[in-house]
């Protein structure tokens, strides 16, 4: 999947390399078939175009790609040992076609984009001929294009700057404790360590509702979940697209080990889908 021109030059090579040796197949059976049967089956016209071309048109074109498009899941799964086998054998090969298409200026990133962009609007156009796609297509369009390559670190928030800006806790503190304008902006609350430097984890705001007064669940401590983290340097719309619908909305963001910031999932989405 992450390597889909490859793949599909390895899938073109082998369906290349079939027709070539279905056709030197032919050619040999043909002739020891004419050299038993009395008659003189030279004289038939282009004999592959009468007898090769409907076995190749009913068992390599037609019976797979029904069955395929009824049982897509299923059978390329099955097809994924022998498409890893020949996508590897062919490795050396991509590695040339690669060094002539950079020697020809091919493969910028100009040129993908430019092409990715061509894909996408190919399906917008089909989408809304359909009547399934909504007006802003083109906006998210220019959005995930222009996340491509960025930093998820662009995104997120300095600790110092988030600490200002929210309200945080501490895992010692009360439930009782939590209130406040700013402890409601968001559905989460960030926990901090005790000296209010390292974030630590997030509690959900319908957690402590349910759990205030409960008896031995009366800290941020006991609701805490771990801050899930990501590498400064990670592509954003790489990490939109790995982002679970229920994953937390809140990650520490890492340079090496040290912690520079704390992102917000919605930050992420209004990237995406915010218009400009």
């Amino acid at each position: 999947i992450n390597r889909r021109g490859q793949l599909l030059t390895t899938i073109l090579i082998g369906n290349n390399v079939c027709n070539v040796a279905s056709a030197l197949l032919f050619a040999m059976l043909f002739q020891r078939i004419d050299a038993y049967v009395p008659l003189d089956l030279s004289r038939i016209p282009s004999p592959e175009s009468w007898f090769l071309t409907p076995v190749l048109v009913v068992f390599s074109e037609m019976i797979p790609k029904s069955l395929y498009r009824i049982y897509a899941f299923s059978l390329t799964m099955k097809s994924v040992p022998a498409l890893a086998f020949f996508f590897f054998l062919l490795s050396p090969l991509f590695w040339i076609v690669d060094l002539v298409s950079k020697a020809f200026g091919g493969g910028s990133g100009d040129s993908r984009n430019a092409g990715v962009r061509e894909e996408i609007l190919l399906v917008a156009v089909e989408g809304v001929r359909r009547g399934n796609i909504f007006d802003s297509a083109d906006q998210i369009m220019k959005n995930a294009l222009g996340m491509k390559g960025g930093a998820i670190g662009a995104l997120a928030v300095g600790v110092d700057e988030w600490k200002r800006r929210h309200a945080v806790y501490r895992p010692s503190q009360m439930l009782s404790e939590f209130g406040g304008e700013r402890g409601l902006r968001a559905d989460e609350v960030v926990v901090f360590d005790e000296e209010l430097r390292l974030p630590l984890g997030s509690v959900s705001l319908l957690d402590v509702a349910e759990r205030r007064g409960v008896s031995g669940i009366a800290t941020f401590g006991a609701l805490m979940k771990p801050l899930p983290r990501l590498k400064s340097g990670m592509e954003a719309l790489s990490c939109l697209r790995r982002m679970p619908p229920d994953s937390p909305r809140h990650y520490l963001v890492l340079s090496g080990d040290e912690p520079v910031g704390i992102l917000d999932k919605m930050s992420l989405f209004e990237a995406a889908f915010a218009k400009n």
